[in-house]
């Protein structure tokens, strides 16, 4: 079989080397409260206990408020992984079928940063937030912007107009 893929958009052919997704698993890292770069680089994830925040206009970023006061055990950070799901609403929904639905580009679905702990997913940045890390005015929220280093810009807008 060929690993190569041709992508069409627009009337215009581009052709892709496909990648199995496991060659881009990163090993899980803990997540600090601050700035953290995770992924050599590719991404960084700041989280502050308030609302103070500054962002890089020129970046493909995320900005959502979420609590941590049901985590069980260590928060870590890791990218996805095969048959990652996440209850959303009440409803466990597969993370390949959000991204799909979301229209993340393919070729940066495997640097999406998921925000777990020892119980499953909380937070994954551009697709939601998990039931039981959504903040209420009872829990310590904190703002987690996620910035995606080496993406893109325009490869990324493109796809929503697709």
């Amino acid at each position: 079989t060929s690993n190569t893929e041709a992508l069409i958009a627009k009337g215009i052919v581009n052709y892709a080397h496909k990648v199995e997704d496991e060659e881009f698993e990163f090993p899980e890292e803990i997540l600090m409260l601050g700035h953290n770069e995770y992924f050599s680089g590719r991404i960084s994830l700041d989280i502050t206990e308030n609302n103070s925040y500054s962002l890089q206009t020129d970046r493909v970023f995320s900005k959502n408020v979420i609590t941590l006061d049901n985590a069980v055990g260590t928060v870590r950070v890791r990218n996805r992984r095969i048959g990652d799901k996440i209850c959303i609403r009440g409803i466990n929904r597969s993370l390949k079928k959000m991204l799909i639905d979301k229209k993340i580009p393919r070729e940066y679905r495997h640097i999406i940063p998921i925000i777990f702990d020892d119980q499953g997913i909380l937070y994954i940045p551009f697709i939601g937030i998990a039931d039981r890390a959504y903040p209420s005015d009872q829990t310590k929220n904190y703002t987690v912007i996620s910035t995606l280093e080496t993406i893109n810009k325009e490869r990324w807008s493109n796809a929503y107009e697709e």
